[in-house]
């Protein structure tokens, strides 16, 4: 099923592979590159994620900074960038990469908003849903370890991922194991992290929205329903 809702994330329309050399690389920026050609675009799903992605933001470099969140998307003088936290700069490749994955989702989606319904959003519960079941069916595809050193969260001296709630094994025994309690955690996470919780019901209750805000809400609401059937 998430194959198909990264599919919609398109309009219909390759990197080639880093070399070792390339992947040497001393520039930060360049490890998610690496992440996402050596890694990401591995797997079907992630092929998908990451050609949208090129096709949408004309293939823009990601980068990192200090961004609010682990993957952020922003508008930039009428374009969308895509950065990540440079604190991830300590994490495994493999560790990246998953974060790189939700990333390009979490693009794709608020290019779909931007682009396609000319309209901005606040960000909601489902989106997480969304982006980091993505991410976890690209994990599972890729087939690499959780454990030990690889789940930045169990960093010794870096406690960023634990600090955002991000532990990969975490996720993904929650994500094998129980889909409600994953999203369960997904909220308990954004309350923790935020504040408050919002979701497209509550906000398509509205009385204010502009018929894009709606069309794209509702677009998003149904991207979300097809998540867990």
């Amino acid at each position: 099923m998430l194959m198909s809702l990264i599919r919609v994330l398109a309009p219909l329309t390759i990197l080639l592979l880093s070399s070792p050399v390339e992947a040497q690389n001393r520039n930060p920026n360049h490890r998610l590159t690496v992440a996402k050609e050596n890694a990401v675009k591995q797997t079907s799903i992630g092929m998908d994620a990451a050609q949208t992605y090129e096709y949408r933001s004309n293939n823009a470099l990601m980068t990192l900074g200090d961004t609010p969140a682990a993957f952020f998307t922003r508008l930039v003088g009428g374009k969308l960038e895509l950065s990540f936290n440079s604190q991830l700069g300590a994490a495994s490749f493999e560790y990246l990469s998953w974060i790189v994955m939700a990333g390009l989702v979490d693009y794709n989606l608020q290019a779909i908003v931007v682009q396609d319904f000319k309209t901005s959003l606040p960000r909601f519960i489902e989106q997480d849903l969304l982006v980091f079941s993505a991410a976890m069916e690209y994990y599972d595809e890729i087939g690499f370890s959780t454990q030990g050193d690889i789940d930045y969260a169990n960093h010794p001296r870096f406690s960023y991922a634990r600090d955002q709630m991000l532990s990969l094994t975490k996720f993904h025994d929650l994500w094998k194991s129980n889909k409600t309690a994953f999203y369960e955690y997904l909220v308990l996470r954004r309350k923790k992290l935020d504040g408050n919780v919002l979701s497209i019901e509550s906000y398509l209750q509205r009385t204010n929205l502009t018929r894009s805000q709606r069309s794209a809400a509702e677009f998003l609401e149904q991207l979300f329903s097809q998540t867990l059937q």
